[in-house]
């Protein structure tokens, strides 16, 4: 478990980006699509790198969302635990966390995202340290997914064979005719 702690906080951010994308614009009275965020790596000291997480108007030249949603950072954080909250999912969903965020390359991460609920945790451990102070480990479950059921292909259709039958016989006798015309 902890071969991923860097990548859970990276995935946190990205979910914390995605959910912040999506509730941020109800605060300043815009539309999903005027607010964009991005999480990238900063270097605060040579060889030292963090994780940051930008918010910003998709507007160019900006309109100043990105102000106004600064001002209101903290009721927009608890908006987005809120969200948390009141989500039924287990294990992220479009509604408030994606299960499985961009850039994950490693299969097995891969695996525990989608088979646990880390993405929702590790979002919730981030905000309840970004709005209270407080660290905490997420607690992360692994979820059983239901099994795929047996997919029996479709009765072939009778009305099908038969059309692929008459055309196949109309394609013999345009074959023919060609043969005997060259």
């Amino acid at each position: 478990m902890e071969k991923y702690d860097r990548q859970y906080i990276g995935a946190a951010l990205y979910e914390l980006s995605y959910l912040l994308r999506h509730t941020a614009p109800a605060l300043c009275m815009a539309a999903v699509s005027d607010i964009e965020t991005d999480v990238s790596l900063i270097e605060t000291a040579p060889q030292t790198w963090k994780s940051a997480l930008f918010m910003f108007d998709a507007i160019e030249g900006g309109v100043g969302y990105a102000e106004k949603i600064f001002e209101k950072m903290e009721p927009c954080l608890k908006l987005c635990i809120d969200i948390l909250d009141q989500c039924n999912c287990l294990a992220g969903c479009p509604s408030c966390v994606p299960p499985l965020p961009p850039g994950v390359t490693d299969d097995e991460l891969e695996a525990l995202l989608i088979e646990s609920n880390a993405s929702i945790a590790c979002t919730r451990s981030l905000l309840g340290m970004l709005l209270e102070g407080r660290i905490s480990l997420p607690e992360i479950q692994s979820i059983a997914l239901p099994a795929a059921p047996d997919i029996q292909p479709p009765a072939p259709d009778l009305e099908t064979i038969k059309l692929k039958e008459k055309l196949q016989r109309a394609s013999r006798v345009l074959k023919k005719k060609r043969e005997r015309l060259h």
